[in-house]
């Protein structure tokens, strides 16, 4: 009878382990597929739909005509720009393969670093790999300051 205890006992502890791990496997399983699948919805969901939007606010004394101010617009590297044709604002991500731009402003242009693209003051691609050109910004000047959006 006392060896059919211990025989139960064991079985019991057996079963304990066997269920903890199940339990550790199904958990780490669940935490790896949220790991694959969160990227992919968040890139699924168009950028429109994934918050409220960002303002960044400038003083327009800050950027004086022919000058830039570097900004950050939600998660993007971005520029103010300010030209003869008033304030522009762009992502620094080039539209080939996601490199840094840079403005050049005695060119009055963009110059990628990767592939030597080059895009014109309104951001539109003027020689390079690039599909598209740079992303452009809403931007409005109200009482002396260059809201970015």
């Amino acid at each position: 009878m006392e060896n059919t205890i211990n025989q139960g006992s064991r079985e019991l502890k057996k079963m304990n382990r066997r269920r903890f791990l199940n339990i550790c496997l199904g958990s780490l399983g669940t935490i790896l597929a949220g790991g694959v699948i969160y990227p992919v919805l968040r890139y699924l969901v168009p950028p429109s739909m994934r918050g409220k939007r960002v303002e960044v606010r400038v003083p327009e004394k800050e950027v004086p005509l022919g000058g830039s101010k570097l900004l950050r617009i939600g998660d993007k590297p971005s520029v103010l720009i300010h030209t003869p044709d008033g304030f522009a604002a762009f992502s620094l991500v080039c539209s080939h393969l996601g490199c840094l731009v840079k403005w050049e402003a005695p060119k009055n242009e963009f110059l990628c670093p990767c592939h030597g693209a080059k895009f014109d003051s309104k951001g539109a691609v003027i020689s390079g790999p690039p599909p598209t050109g740079l992303e452009p910004f809403h931007v409005e000047v109200i009482e002396g300051e260059v809201i970015v959006s």
